[in-house]
């Protein structure tokens, strides 16, 4: 029998909500069909509360701005132009984002939903892996994004390595985490050698050493 069956449905919701990580919410209604239908039904509720309390302690406002500023880049493909380039830095400048979390925004809060989830990951793998005793090894092997799992591998092989979970963190590390992941996907796209290639030569690259160092520090 499934032991979420017996439980309403608002706690259902709220131990979904809490799970934070992707990776965890798939372990978990993998496990039971109750919570994944629980999940289905609720999609876009869980998204919103997620990003919400990914978001929480972001009080100056620096971690949904690096978000929105990663979601709103230009594709990286034909279509981009020295024009759109240009546009999302002088939006940088001025500072003028709307309410990412607004209620009826939920194609934002889907891509911020997106892209936190795949951060969160990516942290909790690099901290499983940091904290390893065995260090070597557990940089050797390869964590389960695409198949939706919680192990590591290694050569078709899983290897006992202990997931750091996300939902155990303190505040300030799930904050200087966070900022330093986002703040590095940032970059990696500003200065990607395709975007690079449309600014280097106009006043811009100023305009992103400017930006990146008013970043607020790590910490």
């Amino acid at each position: 029998m499934d032991p979420f069956s017996k439980l309403p449905a608002e706690i259902r919701l709220q131990v979904i909500i809490c799970s934070e990580s992707e990776a965890s919410i798939m372990q978990l209604i993998r496990a039971s069909l109750t919570m994944l239908a629980q999940y289905v039904t609720c999609r876009k509720s869980i998204m919103k509360s997620i990003v919400r309390s990914l978001l929480r302690s972001d009080t100056s406002g620096a971690l949904l701005q690096d978000a929105l500023r990663i979601i709103r880049f230009p594709s990286l493909d034909f279509t981009s132009s020295p024009e759109s380039i240009s546009g999302i830095l002088e939006r940088w400048m001025s500072q003028r984002h709307s309410d990412a979390l607004a209620p009826t925004d939920y194609g934002t809060i889907q891509k911020l939903y997106s892209l936190l989830s795949r951060m969160v990951m990516f942290i909790e793998d690099y901290v499983s892996k940091a904290t390893d005793p065995f260090p070597p090894r557990a940089y050797l092997t390869l964590p389960a994004f695409i198949s939706g799992g919680t192990g590591m591998h290694f050569m078709g092989r899983n290897v006992d390595i202990k997931r750091a979970q996300f939902s155990e963190f303190t505040t300030s590390e799930r904050n200087a985490f966070l900022r330093a992941f986002l703040r590095y996907e940032l970059l990696c796209k500003v200065y990607h050698p395709q975007v690079w290639d449309l600014v280097k030569q106009s006043s811009y690259p100023d305009l992103v050493k400017t930006l990146n160092d008013e970043l607020e520090p790590i910490g």
